[in-house]
């Protein structure tokens, strides 16, 4: 049957192009919504990322500065410790030997002071001080005599705590004016502190006029 037309009838049938055409544009905005998405994704994973290893780099600078303050700060404070030891030991050295010197010199006063009170009280009983807590007396002429040789008699005696356990060697010049012409010389025996004991010197040329005392020594 043929298809009548007329200005009254309108064909019912539409083109199919426009439609099509709508379906490319939905396709094609769906498509660059996706990239947009995809490529907002990417930037935020990348961004993150970013931020991941900045916040690890801080992390890791932070810790190593804090590490490395510890570090600095343990070195100061070991620093400090063995300046303050040091400062401590040359403290306590110090005064030690502050300690030592004033305990020296106390006991060097201490010798002083016995020295003058022992000599004053040899002195008193006629000693004549020889050095080194050593004395001596010349006997007088009226108490002794010589025989063949002109002679003297001294008597001596040590007030050094241990005496002189090897005696007293005394040395005399023998004088003749203001010269002298010789020389003799005699040892105790050993001496306990305080005890006296005499020697006997003489002049074998019986030239001389008297008698001096040269030297004293205390044998140990």
């Amino acid at each position: 049957m043929d298809e009548v037309q007329g200005p009254n009838l309108r064909d019912v049938r539409q083109d199919p192009r426009p439609r099509k055409r709508n379906r490319n544009v939905i396709i094609s905005s769906i498509a660059a919504l996706v990239l947009t998405l995809s490529g907002a994704f990417v930037w935020n994973v990348t961004v993150t990322a970013r931020e991941a290893e900045q916040a690890a780099a801080g992390a890791a600078s932070a810790s190593a500065s804090a590490s490395a303050s510890a570090s600095a700060s343990s070195q100061a404070s070991a620093a400090a410790a063995s300046k303050k030891a040091a400062e401590d030991a040359a403290f306590f050295a110090s005064e030690r030997a502050r300690m030592a010197a004033e305990k020296a010199a106390q006991a060097q006063e201490a010798e002083r002071l016995r020295a003058e009170s022992e000599e004053k009280q040899m002195k008193a009983q006629g000693w004549n001080p020889a050095g080194n807590q050593m004395y001596f007396q010349y006997l007088d002429d009226s108490k002794f005599s010589c025989g063949r040789w002109k002679c003297t008699y001294v008597d001596v005696v040590s007030m050094a705590p241990n005496g002189c356990p090897g005696g007293i060697y005394v040395a005399v010049s023998i004088d003749r004016g203001a010269g002298s012409i010789g020389s003799t010389n005699d040892i105790t025996a050993g001496l306990p502190q305080g005890k006296p004991a005499r020697v006997k010197l003489e002049d074998i040329t019986n030239q001389g006029d008297g008698f001096q005392i040269t030297k004293m020594n205390c044998h140990a």
